[in-house]
């Protein structure tokens, strides 16, 4: 598998991380300079909302990859189950019945 493809989970986890706090910086920075033209009250909805939509959005992100490595995780461990059961081909007959039922008794007397 290519470089690129390998462990997404955690990069999908870390570029929520980086989405967050470059959302986070910009919200800020937009806020301060809606402050300084004299636009206060929208510079600190920018600042507080932006901030905390961010956050909140970068939570689907984070959360996708969290499935993923979970999918992958499960996916390790069943092959590795898979892996760890005894040879046993498809079609291949199993017998439960122990050898001596088979025999037949030839002392029927002692039964009460």
């Amino acid at each position: 598998m290519h470089k690129l493809f390998s462990d997404i989970g955690k990069k999908l986890q870390t570029l929520a991380g980086v989405i967050t706090i470059a959302g986070i910086i910009l919200s800020v920075i937009l806020g301060i300079v809606l402050i300084a033209l004299g636009s206060w009250v929208t510079g600190l909805i920018y600042i507080v909302v932006g901030t905390l939509a961010s956050w909140i959005g970068s939570w689907i992100l984070y959360g996708f990859g969290e499935i993923i490595i979970k999918l992958k995780q499960i996916a390790e461990n069943t092959e590795n189950q898979n892996n760890s059961q005894a040879d046993f081909t498809y079609g291949q007959t199993v017998s439960f019945v122990p050898d001596d039922v088979s025999k037949p008794k030839s002392d029927i007397s002692n039964l009460h």
